[in-house]
């Protein structure tokens, strides 16, 4: 099972089976690189950020990797790796407004 849901620009959550791979260039799924999603040294106050070691990694089942595709400063998976997705407290919808 390969499953990818984007929520709105906010955020890309990788569910079940789906490969994952994060490096220097961002988080790539299925060979696809995210936008946004370079990990950064430094965060806005200049303290240094631990990344996730750079390699290919499979999302097991009950698990989320999620980073941001709008905010290249989202403190997300490219730091901590992945979650267990019962961490998970709320899911964000699109809105549309005119």
């Amino acid at each position: 099972m390969k499953i990818q849901h984007t929520l709105g620009c906010l955020a890309t959550v990788v569910l079940g089976l789906a490969v994952s791979s994060a490096h220097s260039a961002g988080i790539a799924v299925n060979g696809k690189l995210l936008p946004q999603t370079a990990p950064l040294d430094h965060d806005s106050e200049g303290r240094p950020l631990t990344h996730w070691p750079s390699g290919r990694y499979i999302a097991v089942p009950e698990t989320l990797w999620v980073a941001s595709s709008y905010n290249s400063r989202s403190y997300d998976s490219r730091y901590f790796g992945p979650i267990r997705e019962s961490a998970v407290r709320a899911r964000l919808r699109p809105l549309i407004g005119w």
